[in-house]
């Protein structure tokens, strides 16, 4: 079994709405997306101050990976 830690570490990225997951996957130097859902106001200043990037698509999630949205959009739903 692995730690979340260490799946992070393996990880390009993390996304998630508001948790300490989102501040290790940045300290672990990986990019991190806010999912605007319900409660992600609570990391607004992170998101302001570029620590971590608003996810208000997957086009977005794409720039910021280098790669290409309908790759990415094909990916995730695999």
């Amino acid at each position: 079994r692995h730690s979340t830690l260490d799946l992070m570490a393996q990880g390009r990225a993390c996304a998630g709405a508001y948790s300490t997951s989102l501040y290790e996957a940045a300290f672990l130097g990986k990019r991190v997306f806010v999912l605007p859902v319900a409660g992600h106001e609570i990391v607004a200043s992170e998101i302001e101050t570029g620590l971590f990037h608003l996810a208000d698509s997957i086009e977005t999630i794409a720039k910021f990976l280098g790669g290409h949205p309908r790759a990415t959009s094909a990916a995730a739903a695999v």
